[in-house]
């Protein structure tokens, strides 16, 4: 029915809308104020030393090698 096809373009409009603003909203670890502001907000301390008892070659940093000579 109408009415059917009606409501449900409009909620699929609106879960759009969602997906978009959370996206934007918190994309890559930083939050937005109402001004569009970005704010680091980091991850727990703890999440992040499980990840590195994980995977703890992944984070290893190279050498350092001086080519001065």
């Amino acid at each position: 029915t109408d009415y059917s096809v009606s409501h449900g373009e409009q909620v699929v409009k609106r879960w759009i809308e969602l997906g978009e603003h959370l996206l934007t909203k918190y994309n890559d670890g930083y939050v937005k104020d109402e001004r569009g502001r970005p704010r680091g907000i980091g991850y727990p301390s703890e999440w992040l030393k499980e990840v590195l008892k994980s995977k703890p070659e992944q984070f290893k940093l190279p050498k350092w090698e001086d080519n001065k000579k």
